[in-house]
């Protein structure tokens, strides 16, 4: 799957060097919805989700792609950052367990009134999951 992931990713840069954000007007509906795809599927370089995050922005201010990928998309750099925080400041030194809280990501405008925090759990058996609570601390899910 990462052998897959890393072609598609190298192959959303070359077209994204040459034409830009692939939207709507360029590429269809469902060339748009691939496109953002293979954006959101790649976690093996996320200073290009990054990038692409950015020109997906510019394409939906100028109604050339969906504002529900946007939201994806944003999601999943935000929870990559906030992930790779955890992981930077947390190396477990004993067999208990450990609880790394990560600082709660910047607020986001719109519809949503704030950011979900992301907190990172390293047990005994060496599973990790990532808990995603409201701003007031309140559980709202897992990811592993």
């Amino acid at each position: 799957m990462f052998r897959i992931d890393a072609g598609n990713t190298s192959w959303l840069k070359q077209v994204i060097a040459e034409h830009g954000w692939p939207g709507v007007a360029l590429v269809g509906e469902r060339g748009a919805e691939e496109a953002w795809l293979l954006a959101q599927h790649a976690d093996l370089a996320p200073a290009f989700q990054r990038q692409a995050l950015e020109l997906l922005k510019a394409a939906v201010t100028a109604g050339d792609a969906s504002p529900r990928h946007l939201a994806y998309l944003t999601d999943r750099v935000l929870a990559a950052a906030a992930n790779s925080r955890c992981r930077e400041r947390s190396t477990p030194t004993t067999e208990t367990a450990r609880t790394c809280a990560c600082s709660p990501l910047p607020t986001l405008t719109g519809s949503m009134s704030a950011a979900p925090r992301w907190v990172w759990s390293q047990r005994r058996s060496t599973t990790s999951a990532c808990a995603v609570t409201d701003p007031s601390g309140q559980p709202q899910g897992t990811r592993s």
